[in-house]
Order: structure tokens, then C-alpha cells, then sequence
């Protein structure tokens, strides 16, 4: 290891808050560089200290109450779930106690039966949708852990316009990755029959 020493402006022998720094002693911030005693070395050891922070930071929507909206009769938002914990009193979502969530909310637009998916999400995940505004006293709607022939989520359930319900994107086991939600309500094609008089 190599220390430097980035100095401060002032007296030698002066300190911030009017301590008094020793005679032969230098008043500034020390670093410890990693091997090779370069500056190479900080910047790495900074670099590195910064993405396991970053790598850390839960999602915007990992809490119930910061739940992300979405909205429409069909839709895909996507994220990841890396970083993510599940909250104390957090329903075991299909049945399974995971330990990685992150939320949503969403207002049927109309109604009628809508589906919630995960496909195309890289790892097994879990789905809940509830209704209900504290996360430790919701009621179940639908849920599901695999829909064949993968490990990715898929509930289906009768929306209630104007209804929010909340849905949850979990990891199986507290596993954790980058997700894919989408819903829509089924397409139905009409035939219109135009009879000549």
C-alpha cells in the first residue's frame, strides 16, 4: 500500500474547526492506493467502492407505498429486481416466501378479464396481484408462479373498472434479475355479417 495526501488550503498549522495540527504535521485528506502506489490505484479502489453501491441500491419500487404506476387496457414495463427486499409483512406471493419484490399500481380501465405476465423476464419469477392499501393487509386477486413451458409468471383474473389493484413481480426463492411485465386484455374479433334486402 502507498498513502498520498491531498492538502488544504490554510496555515500549516492551523485545522478546520480551529483545531491546532502538530508541528511537522500536515493537515489534509489520505489515501490508500491498492498495490503499485499509483494513482491508478485510487481511482480503481474508488471505482470499485462506487459500483458495489450502485450494485446494492434497491429499486424506486422495491416498497409497496412507492409502488410505480401503470396504466391502459395493455402495456409492458420492464426493470430489475437486483437489489430489491421484501417488506415485513409482505404476503408469500404464490405461495412461496421469495425475498426480492418490486411493485406496482394499476387502475382497471374497464372491465373485463386482463392477464399480467412476466415472459421474457431472465429469471423465475413469482406474480401477485392484490387489492388492498397496506402491504401487511392485502387481499389476494390472483397469483402465479410458473406458466409452462418456463419459469417466468403469468395470472389472469376479472378486473373491476375503476378498481387499483397492485401487482407484485417477485423472485423465487429471493432470486433476483432483470424483468419484463405486460398486460392486456384479450383481443376479440368481430365478424360483422351484412345481410342484403
Amino acid at each position: 500500500f502507498t498513502d498520498f495526501m491531498c492538502p488544504c488550503l490554510g496555515p500549516p498549522q492551523s485545522a478546520q474547526g480551529g483545531e491546532t495540527v502538530a508541528p511537522g504535521m500536515r493537515r489534509g485528506l489520505h489515501l490508500r492506493a491498492l498495490g503499485g502506489g499509483s494513482w491508478h490505484g485510487v481511482l480503481l479502489t474508488l471505482l470499485i467502492l462506487s459500483a458495489a453501491l450502485t450494485a446494492s441500491a434497491a429499486p424506486a419500487n422495491n416498497n409497496f407505498a412507492n409502488a410505480t404506476t401503470i396504466a391502459g387496457v395493455s402495456g409492458t414495463t420492464s426493470g430489475s429486481t437486483v437489489g430489491a427486499t421484501k417488506e415485513a409483512g409482505e404476503p408469500n406471493h404464490a405461495g412461496n416466501t421469495g425475498g426480492a419484490s418490486v411493485w406496482f399500481r394499476w387502475v382497471a380501465p374497464a372491465n373485463g378479464t386482463v392477464t399480467f405476465n412476466t415472459a421474457g423476464s431472465s429469471f423465475d419469477t413469482l406474480l401477485g396481484v392484490y387489492t388492498g392499501t397496506s402491504v401487511s393487509a392485502l387481499s389476494l386477486v390472483a397469483s402465479n408462479d410458473d406458466a409452462p413451458p418456463g419459469t417466468t409468471s403469468a395470472a389472469t383474473f376479472a378486473a373491476v373498472s375503476g378498481t387499483e389493484y397492485r401487482i407484485a413481480v417477485h423472485g423465487y426463492n429471493g432470486v433476483s434479475g432483470n424483468y419484463t411485465l405486460t398486460w392486456l386484455y384479450p383481443v376479440v374479433n368481430e365478424t360483422v355479417i351484412s345481410t342484403a334486402v
